[in-house]
């Protein structure tokens, strides 16, 4: 690794790194490549998506960011407010793919504002990733 070089010689650096800060920086390194192998999945799956993609995993946005750039996400703070991102999206999208851990009760999906049917799914590592299609002209109440 060039890190490790640097790390070493002191490159680019007035102080000398001592023993120990050099353990936390190339185990901080270690850290990133192994974070970045885990998401490497998710980002797949991802990037592939061409909906809006709503979640309630607050930091999926955050870690995969650049993928976020150009696409549509919204963050639920509670599963409930799907129903609420419904009524704004009814006619504006006409799908949207839910990234979640948990799994959506058919009760729960019943109880949308306009009906939705599942069009498909994909578990990768624990994330559900389910498309929706939104039916805009059938409300559910």
């Amino acid at each position: 690794i060039k890190f490790s070089f640097a790390l070493k010689t002191g490159y680019g650096s007035k102080d000398k790194i001592d023993d120990k800060t050099e353990i936390y920086e190339i185990r901080g390194v270690q850290e990133i490549q192994t974070t970045k192998a885990d998401l490497y999945p998710y980002s797949q799956v991802i990037q592939k998506i061409k909906q809006p993609i709503v979640t309630d995993l607050i930091w999926l946005p955050s870690v995969l960011s650049v993928y976020f750039a150009d696409r549509e996400i919204y963050v639920l703070s509670q599963r409930e407010e799907l129903y609420a991102w419904l009524e704004v999206a009814n006619g504006q999208t006409d799908s949207f793919v839910m990234a979640t851990f948990f799994i959506l009760e058919p009760k729960f999906i019943q109880a949308a504002p306009h009906r939705i049917i599942s069009i498909g799914q994909q578990q990768i590592k624990g994330i559900t990733f389910i498309e929706f299609k939104i039916m805009a002209d059938e409300p559910t109440h």
